[in-house]
Formats: structure tokens, C-alpha cells, sequence
């Protein structure tokens, strides 16, 4: 995984308070160089420390969660990615947001 695609699967973990994938991807986000600091934002919903394409992404993927992609969200990202990484992008949030609710409909917390 790219430091990007662990930000988007971070960013729906804390967005749906999914302690389980939240544990399982943070110890390896930061072993590839996101930073405490942009973990703790990120589980906060602070999104003022990322830029450029990073932000883009943690909002796409958010808007997918939400179903809320529309066609300004959809312009918002392109300016940073090709239609087609847009489209695994989707599928990226689509897995992981259902990924987070089903730890959370059987009750997993953080692995031990």
C-alpha cells in the first residue's frame, strides 16, 4: 500500500470510528512515513495538514463513504488524479468503509 491509499483506509477507519481497522493500518502508515501529528489529525477529521492530492483523496473517499460523490467532488479530485485511479480510489473507499462497518456490526474492537 502507498502512503496514500493507508491516509484514504485511515481516513474511513476514523470516519466511522472503526477501532479494528484503525489499529491494523496505523503501525504501518507510520512505518512509511505518515507522522503521528497527521495520525492524530486524521482521527480528529482535521484535514487542515494535508494538501494537494492527500487531502483530495481523504475527501474523496469520505464523499464515497457518505455517498456523496457528486460531480463537484468528482472535478475536486481529478485535479489530481487520472479517471482511472479515480476509479480504483472508489473501490479503495467502497472495501474499506464496508470493511469498518462489518468489524463493527460483530463487535471487534483493536486487536489485541
Amino acid at each position: 500500500m502507498t502512503v496514500g491509499t493507508r491516509i484514504v483506509t485511515l481516513g474511513l477507519a476514523a470516519l466511522n470510528d472503526a477501532e479494528f481497522e484503525w489499529a491494523s493500518h496505523a503501525p504501518a502508515a507510520l512505518r512509511s512515513g505518515v507522522t503521528d501529528g497527521e495520525l492524530a489529525a486524521l482521527r480528529r477529521g482535521d484535514l487542515s495538514g494535508f494538501q494537494g492530492a492527500e487531502r483530495a483523496a481523504i475527501e474523496f473517499a469520505g464523499a464515497v463513504e457518505q455517498r456523496q460523490v457528486d460531480d463537484a467532488a468528482w472535478a475536486a479530485a481529478r485535479e489530481h488524479f487520472s479517471e482511472g485511479e479515480l476509479v480504483d480510489m472508489t473501490m479503495l473507499a467502497g472495501f474499506y468503509g464496508l470493511a469498518s462497518r462489518f468489524v463493527l456490526a460483530l463487535g471487534i474492537g483493536a486487536p489485541a
